[in-house]
Parts: structure tokens; C-alpha cells; sequence
């Protein structure tokens, strides 16, 4: 190319130069002129005080939404600290928007798992952390990684609820105090192994859904729980055996649907044990009532009952004899189907002064229709309340819908939300 070909096309390219940095100075003055604009706009929220702001993200964080279920209070302060400069200043400034973790419900590789925990515990300062995860099967690579990080980071850990995966052992070190552990949940139907936890002052609670402990006499300090809850146990003995192994317990909630257990001569001989404590009962499934003859409990004030069996009536009356206590609340609460005792039996043997009756969906057959009001005795309550029913489904309602045009005009069912106070003993509702 000829040297007079060059210095054209230099000329073209330094003319391009100038008006790009034309360009340039006019889109430069356009951005300072927005950004005056945007800082000429006033956003109340971030002239609170950073006091304020910080109660309002925790009552963000922190409270319960019905209708928010997309997300959780794992997912929350990371989209506070996420919103602008100021605000993720003040969330991370805030270690108590940090105390609870539930890795369950997120979607995402197992190793962002881990660094969600390592990043809460170390925004949450000294402040003890709720941990919910669950533990992936012992042929995943990720399982000892989890494990070991669980146990490096037990010590801060407020609760501890594992759903577990495949059996698994939780490598402790028994010499680390645990001052914050006041919660353990396990879930999963598998068996857990960990080392004596005598060194948790705090433990209080103990949760278990179809999981066996490995050495479960010596793992735990049994004699300071006081809520124990045992869902689907694999032996019932074993669990009855715990139950009596926590002496101050305040709230027992035990649910087996296996067969009834029908204890020895031995063991029916047995002096029911004393928990004096013992304020609140819940149980569930045919076998858990077997567990009440084994018990006295003076401080008992509600009870919550699930199908309870024809005999409950009686082993419940004896219960109340035996304590010589005085129940406040009985919840009754039936499914479709069962074909168990009439509530008359129970508040008779009970006589509390709340009484809760719910039958969920239970399809009548001919004119029979769900049990009236009028039916549950009212002396000794102060009032009784009508809770929801469920509307049968599917074949089940079209059989109700059948039966219905044969019956006659049903009684009032129960199927509002109502409460009736001040009523007089004897005294009905229709």
C-alpha cells in the first residue's frame, strides 16, 4: 500500500476517534445527569435507622408465612443481603439473621450445601444455629464430607435435625462442650450412631421418626429431657424402655400404628412410674396406648388422643385415678373409618374443661350421620368446640352423595369452626 493510501486511512481513523469520543462525552454528561436525578430521589426505607431496619428484617426472617412457601428462613437473609449495598450491610451486621439453616428444601449440589453452612455459622458469630439437613447415602463421595463437617460444627449448633439417608455415624468429638445443643431430631428410618452427648447441658429434647440409636442407653442423658418424641418405632418394647428412662419429662408425644402390645406378667405387675412433670400427652396408633398403664402422672393437663382404642375409656379412667390429676384439655381427633368408641366414653372418663372433637371425612353409611354436639356431655366444661371437618373425596364422596338421598335429613354435622362458652351442666347443642 502506498504511503499516500496510509495517511487517508489514518485521517479516517482519527475522524472515527473524535466522534466516538464525542459520543463518549454526551453519554458520560447523560450518566452524571441520572445519577444526580437518582440521588435526588428519596427512599424512605433506607433512611431508617439501621436499628430499625435490622428488627424489621428479623421479623421478616423469622416469622411464619402461610403463604409464603416459595421461601425459607434459609433463603430469606441471603435475599436481604442480596437487595442493595446498605441493606447487605445491615444484614450482615445482624448475626441473628443467620441462626437458622434448613438445607433440605433447597435444590442445589451438595457441596453449595456445605458452604451455606460454613457461611451461616460464621454470620451467626456465637450465636448457636438451628441446622436441618439431610445426610446423603453412605456410597455418595459427599457423605463423610457432611459428617465431618457436622461434627466440626456441632458445638454452635442450637438444634441438630437430621433425615438420614442410609445408616450413619456422627464423628463427635466427645471432649467439645456442646453449651448451645438443645434439640436433636432424627428421621429417616435408618439407625444413627454418635458418641455419649453428656457434655450438652442444655438438651432438653429428643425427636425420632423411624430411627433405631445405636447404644442408646449410654448416647444420651435421658434423665434432663423433657420433650420426647417418638414416631414409628421400630421395637415398641425399646421404646417404652426410653420412655421410662426420662423421668423429668414434661411433654410426651408417642405415635405406633402396629398391633397392640400385650405386656407380660412381669411387666403388668410393675408399679406404674411416677413423672411428675409430665404436663402434656399425645398419642397415636393402636399400639402407643399400651404404653399409659406403665404410667402415673399427677401434673397431666392435656391430652391429645388419635384413635384411641374401645378400651381407652377405661385405661384412661384408671390413669386419672391413678394420678389423682385433674385434666384441663382433651383432644379427640378420628379419621375415616374407624369404628371406635363414642366421645360420651371419653369426656365421662376425662371431665375436662375443654373438649376438642374432629372427625376428618369419615363417610357415613345409611342415615347415620357424624356424632351431634348434643351427644357430648357438658357437665364440668367450661365450653366445648366444633372443629372443621374434611370434605370426602373422590369415591368416597360420591358413595356419601349415594347414601345421602336415601337418608333422612341429617343432624347438624360437624363442620364449622364455633365456640360455645358459659354453657350449663347437662346442657346440649344442636
Amino acid at each position: 500500500m502506498s504511503g499516500a493510501r496510509l495517511r487517508s486511512c489514518l485521517a479516517q481513523i482519527d475522524e472515527q476517534i473524535i466522534s466516538l469520543q464525542s459520543q463518549l462525552a454526551r453519554l458520560q454528561t447523560d450518566r452524571k445527569s441520572v445519577i444526580d436525578e437518582l440521588a435526588a430521589i428519596v427512599y424512605p426505607v433506607l433512611s431508617l435507622p439501621h436499628d430499625v431496619t435490622a428488627k424489621i428484617f428479623l421479623h421478616y426472617v423469622h416469622e411464619d408465612y402461610d403463604t409464603d412457601v416459595a421461601s425459607t428462613r434459609t433463603d430469606r437473609p441471603i435475599l436481604l443481603a442480596s437487595i442493595c449495598a446498605s441493606w447487605r450491610e445491615v444484614a450482615l451486621a445482624n448475626p441473628h439473621l443467620w441462626t437458622h439453616l434448613d438445607t433440605t428444601r433447597i435444590p442445589r449440589a451438595w457441596n453449595h450445601k456445605m458452604d451455606l453452612l460454613q457461611t451461616f455459622m460464621s454470620r451467626a458469630g456465637r450465636l448457636p444455629v438451628n441446622f436441618r439437613t439431610a445426610v446423603p447415602s453412605y456410597k455418595a463421595p459427599e457423605h463423610a464430607e457432611i459428617l465431618d463437617l457436622i461434627g466440626r460444627h456441632l458445638s454452635q449448633c442450637g438444634s441438630l435435625d437430621l433425615f438420614l439417608l442410609s445408616t450413619t455415624s456422627i464423628p463427635i468429638n466427645t471432649t467439645v462442650q456442646l453449651p448451645h445443643l438443645t434439640s436433636l431430631s432424627f428421621s429417616g428410618g435408618y439407625a444413627i450412631a454418635f458418641p455419649p452427648l453428656f457434655n450438652a447441658p442444655r438438651l432438653g429434647e429428643l425427636r425420632l421418626q423411624g430411627v433405631s440409636l445405636v447404644d442408646w442407653r449410654t448416647c444420651l442423658p435421658w434423665s434432663q429431657l423433657t420433650t420426647l418424641r417418638l414416631f414409628y418405632p421400630k421395637s415398641m418394647d425399646e421404646c417404652c424402655e426410653m420412655v421410662l428412662q426420662t423421668p423429668n419429662l414434661e411433654l410426651l408425644e408417642l405415635s405406633h400404628f402396629n398391633s397392640r402390645v400385650f405386656w407380660s406378667v412381669s411387666d403388668e405387675s410393675a408399679q406404674p412410674q411416677i413423672f411428675p412433670r409430665l404436663h402434656t400427652l399425645h398419642l397415636c396408633g393402636a399400639a402407643s396406648y399400651d404404653i399409659i398403664p406403665r404410667l402415673t402422672l399427677p401434673a397431666l393437663r392435656d391430652v391429645s388422643v388419635t384413635k384411641p382404642p374401645s378400651d381407652f375409656p377405661s385405661v384412661a379412667k384408671n390413669l386419672i385415678e391413678r394420678s389423682e390429676c385433674s385434666p384441663a384439655t382433651l383432644f379427640i381427633s378420628t379419621n375415616v373409618g374407624w369404628d371406635g368408641i363414642h366421645p360420651r366414653c371419653l369426656t365421662d372418663s376425662f371431665k375436662p374443661h375443654i373438649v376438642l372433637w374432629r372427625n376428618e371425612g369419615r363417610v357415613f353409611r345409611g342415615a347415620t350421620q357424624t356424632p351431634r354436639l348434643a351427644h357430648l356431655p357438658c357437665a364440668g366444661l367450661s365450653h366445648v368446640a366444633r372443629l372443621p371437618v374434611k370434605a370426602p373425596v373422590g369415591a368416597a364422596r360420591r358413595d356419601a352423595s349415594m347414601s345421602n338421598k336415601q337418608a333422612r335429613p341429617a343432624p347438624p354435622l360437624l363442620v364449622q369452626t364455633e365456640c360455645y362458652e358459659g354453657l350449663e351442666p347437662g346442657c346440649g347443642m344442636r
